[in-house]
């Protein structure tokens, strides 16, 4: 993210906007963290299969990817609305 501008230096979206550059960055690493907890998850229930004692370890990771898919986030075990 950059503040500056420069004739020298493109930019991806034509035109300086940190807060608009600073949203872009955030929901892209949002979108990251839900295709890890989705891989995650199905990973876990394959898991929880073979080994029942890992099944709430599996739903509480459904649970925070839920949370996240809503618009919601999660920060030291609570939802953040």
């Amino acid at each position: 993210m950059r503040a500056f501008e420069d004739e020298d230096v493109t930019h991806t979206e034509a035109d300086v906007n940190p807060v608009r550059d600073m949203e872009i960055i955030c929901s892209e690493l949002v979108l990251k963290d839900l295709e890890y907890t989705v891989n995650r998850i199905s990973k876990l229930k394959e898991q929880t299969t073979k080994k029942p004692n890992k099944r709430w370890i599996f739903l509480l990771k459904l649970k925070i990817c839920s949370t996240r898919i809503s618009g919601s986030e999660v920060e030291n075990g609570l939802v953040n609305k």
